[in-house]
């Protein structure tokens, strides 16, 4: 139902129209402060852009930079290289190294897994025994229905 077609009437707010212009004077802003709202304003978007992401590294405001150079101009292949390589280098390094930490995690788990079934077996032994001991004492310890 819209509002033409209820019955009665439209309420409008009585308070006054008042027009403000929109061009300031150059005296009102001053550059520094026209400076520190621009920077807060493009620290605000900038957050806003983050939102939902991990801490950002390095890695990622640099091909921040590059994409947006790459918007501006097309980039030859030794541009393109100079700055995927490196990035390309230390991915490399950090899966070496996350490979090399997996294989002594795995080391580790093989030593941890033994041993759990070494105590296992020890455990399901001494289990063993106990309840032939306690069949035994059973075995010959006086009724109590006959005392």
């Amino acid at each position: 139902m819209s509002k033409r077609s209820r019955g009665g009437e439209i309420l409008v707010s009585s308070m006054p129209i008042i027009h403000i212009g929109t061009k300031r004077s150059s005296s009102v802003v001053e550059p520094a402060q026209y400076a520190k709202r621009y920077r807060m304003d493009t620290f605000e978007r900038h957050q806003n852009s983050r939102r939902g992401m991990k801490r950002m590294a390095l890695f990622d405001d640099e091909l921040h930079n590059v994409h947006k150079r790459m918007r501006a101009t097309v980039p030859t292949a030794e541009e393109a290289l100079a700055v995927i390589i490196p990035h390309l280098m230390s991915l490399r390094r950090l899966l070496l190294e996350s490979e090399t930490k997996n294989q002594e995690m795995l080391t580790h788990l093989r030593t941890l897994r033994t041993a759990y079934e070494k105590e296992v077996t020890e455990k399901q032994h001494l289990q063993r025994q106990l309840e032939s001991a306690q069949y035994r004492f059973a075995l010959v310890a006086p009724r109590p229905d006959a005392v």
